[in-house]
């Protein structure tokens, strides 16, 4: 999967697809961080290791890295779970259909990038993508009407591989066990490596059907040494039989809204919430009789009682003293605005503190 596309990644996640790394990000990470130490002529060991279909094989390709490289770039591509991006790990667990790197973000957005509608505004966008899913249905449901009526078993491209294990089928040899287990090798090469297959279990011991889920050079091998190449379309896997594409795709659309629709939904107001009377904060004072219209007024705070406005920003203590004892021209109650006072008290709290000759409290 893409390393860019975090989203992507959640929702793959989130439905339980397989998820593994890419062989040719690897490398472009390891050409990033040992520059001088890993070079264009090593990446073909990156490649070979990720291909390793026994432990074995992906030890030794560790082994050459570290020779070639270096112990760091050695270690640093070792830290990789190798479950993650190795073949050997996965056989019998996790089919990879010969799955060694991706350009998934540059393949799958393509599309958006001709129709340039990636960077459109939100409604274009939804509006393009459903569109570009109407068509993309159409077309696969067309194709399996099709299929159907030419009665074929398999998809074409899973025939096209078939093909190509086909044609190398008849340079093996087979070696009959019993009449479910074969031994097979090749007639072109020394020394014979033989392979083992157990038709019943549709197994080879070479990891392409495995991995693949297409019958092997070896496994055709078997068959027809076996008289029972007839049945053969019944190894694939089910992801290519051409029925199980249909039931998934023949007669299926998606039905985008037209524009007569798009006004037929009626959205919910907001709710209007009733707004609450401020609380009004009473403050006792002591007598003073000096006049509060001297002091600044950057920082305006309304104040019942007292015709005018004041400041406490700004100021040194000692100027918050002076300028407090201004204030607070007599005894009486200033009925002041809550929110005005917050900021009163948020920008003079520690004085406000101290002083002993002034109580708050608020009246709801």
């Amino acid at each position: 999967m893409s390393d860019l596309g975090f989203g992507i990644i959640a929702v793959a996640r989130a439905v339980g697809i397989e998820l593994k790394f890419c062989t040719l990000h690897i490398i472009c990470n390891v050409t990033s961080k040992f520059g001088k130490l890993f070079r264009q002529e090593h990446h073909n060991l990156i490649w070979e290791s990720q291909g390793a279909l026994q432990e074995i094989q992906y030890t030794a390709g560790l082994a050459d890295l570290a020779v070639a490289c270096g112990e760091q770039v050695q270690a640093y591509v070792a830290n990789i779970d190798p479950v993650k991006r190795v073949i050997y790990p996965n056989i019998k667990t996790a089919m990879l259909y010969g799955w060694s790197t991706t350009n998934f973000v540059e393949n799958e957005h393509s599309t958006s990038l001709m129709n340039n509608i990636r960077y459109s505004l939100p409604f274009p966008f939804v509006s393009a993508f459903v569109d570009f899913m109407r068509h993309d249905f159409k077309k696969k449901s067309n194709r399996a009407k099709k299929w159907i009526a030419e009665d074929r078993k398999v998809t074409p491209g899973a025939l096209k591989a078939y093909d190509q294990q086909l044609q190398l089928a008849g340079h093996y040899a087979t070696e009959p066990v019993s009449d479910d287990i074969f031994h097979v090798y090749s007639t072109t090469r020394l020394p014979k490596f033989k392979k083992r297959v157990v038709v019943s279990n549709r197994e080879c011991s070479c990891a392409f059907m495995d991995q693949n889920g297409i019958p092997c050079r070896h496994f055709i091998a078997s068959m027809l040494a076996a008289g029972t190449a007839a049945r053969i379309f019944d190894s694939f896997d089910d992801v290519y039989l051409v029925s199980v594409y249909a039931s998934v795709f023949d007669g299926a659309f998606v039905l985008p809204p037209i524009e007569e629709e798009l006004y037929e939904y009626k959205f919910a107001s907001s709710k209007r919430t009733t707004k609450l009377p401020r609380p009004h904060i009473v403050i006792r004072v002591p007598n003073h009789t000096m006049d509060p219209t001297q002091l600044p007024a950057s920082h305006k705070v309304p104040c019942i009682g007292v015709r005018s406005t004041f400041n406490y920003r700004n100021l040194t203590n000692d100027e918050r003293h002076a300028a407090y004892d201004m204030v607070l021209a007599e005894a009486r109650f200033y009925v002041i605005d809550s929110s005005a006072l917050w900021r009163f008290y948020r920008d003079n709290q520690p004085y406000m503190e101290a002083r002993s000759d002034c109580t708050c409290r608020c009246l709801q």
